[in-house]
């Protein structure tokens, strides 16, 4: 699996654009300059907004923006490198999202591809999320899609955020 991202919006976007308040949910990732990303995560935690951060693609993660998270939402591969950055064992990614979540109090999805994922929310148990099925994919032919790369691809982006969703409402 690969993801090519050409970052000229992403270059140009600023925390200063970011206008979050009490009840919001402010959903980053990891394509726009960091500097951005944490004053991003300062100004949605100040204003009382939930805040979920999907690390990737995975660049390190300060520990004072972690524990301004709700929700981190990691792959095993992320897991392991933001294990590896902050002491953890990187060969265990879900004992690391069991401790990222003791350490710093927040929700962990651990998306796990066609096997759904886990959410470890701060109650201790991990939450199995099964991965949805999605609609059939037909050709402009009316024929089934030979596009395997599509259901992946919806996954990544929207299945995250309606785990992270879940998790943090079962929390």
């Amino acid at each position: 699996n690969q993801i090519v991202v050409s970052s000229g919006a992403n270059l140009e976007t600023t925390a200063a654009r970011l206008n979050a308040g009490p009840g919001d949910l402010v959903l980053q990732q990891m394509e726009i300059p960091a500097a951005e990303i944490w004053a991003g995560i300062d100004h949605a935690a100040a204003m009382g907004a939930r805040v979920i951060l999907n690390a990737a693609p995975f660049q390190p993660i300060p520990p004072d923006q972690l524990a301004k998270l709700d929700v981190l939402i990691v792959n095993e591969v992320e897991a392991a490198m933001l294990a590896a950055d902050i002491g953890l064992d990187p060969a265990h990614p879900r004992r690391a999202c069991a401790q990222v979540r003791d350490r710093f109090d927040i929700t962990v999805v651990l998306t796990l591809g066609g096997q759904g994922a886990l959410a470890f929310a701060p109650d201790a148990t991990p939450r199995p999320v099964p991965c949805p099925s999605g609609p059939s994919i037909r050709s402009a032919r009316g024929t089934p899609s030979s596009a395997p790369s599509w259901r992946p691809w919806r996954r990544s982006r929207a299945w995250p955020i309606a785990c992270a969703g879940a998790a943090s409402r079962a929390a």
